[in-house]
């Protein structure tokens, strides 16, 4: 039975691999236009027949391969879009989106999902993630890598040889 997580690991994993997290800040929906762009939605999933599968789908075309993704599979998938004048013939944004498809195949198949949606609009500075469904066969954790004052030049670890560390009451 899929296990859901809250949108604090989403967003966890999503900036682990590089992907832009979905917009959240009210101020900034006020006022822009969400709906600019060219609409696109990426889905992973499990087929008992061919494996893992990444499909991506503008308009009413939908293209499928095999997860994870080259970067070379992930041009062909874009370039079936172009191809079809779904796509402008612009090359950053073809771009952008098979970095954005290599990137969410890999998170696929490294986490174990089950499913991935992932809804967004590709846009001329590159895209903007709408919407994020993900679905494991156990939950899903992402732990941030470093304590939140890491960086701290004032930042004591216990594992250096001369940290001074206070005692626990």
């Amino acid at each position: 039975m899929p296990v859901k997580t809250d949108e604090a690991v989403f967003a966890r994993m999503l900036h682990s691999y590089g992907i832009n997290t979905p917009v959240a800040d009210e101020r900034f929906t006020r006022h822009a236009d969400l709906e600019k762009g060219i609409p696109f939605t990426i889905d992973a999933w499990d087929d008992a027949y061919f494996g893992r599968n990444v499909g991506l789908t503008i308009g009413c075309r939908h293209s499928v391969g095999p997860s994870p993704l080259n970067e070379l599979e992930a041009e062909r998938l874009v370039e079936e879009f172009r191809i079809a004048h779904l796509l402008p013939g612009i090359q950053a944004e073809g771009r952008a989106l098979s970095h954005l498809l290599v990137k969410c195949a890999h998170m696929y198949a490294d986490a174990c999902l089950n499913r991935l949606h992932l809804t967004g609009h590709l846009t001329p500075r590159g895209y903007r993630i709408n919407d994020v469904h993900m679905s494991g066969g156990a939950l899903l954790d992402a732990v941030p890598r470093l304590d939140p004052h890491a960086h701290d030049r004032g930042a004591v670890f216990p594992w250096r040889r001369t940290a001074r560390l206070r005692p626990r009451h």
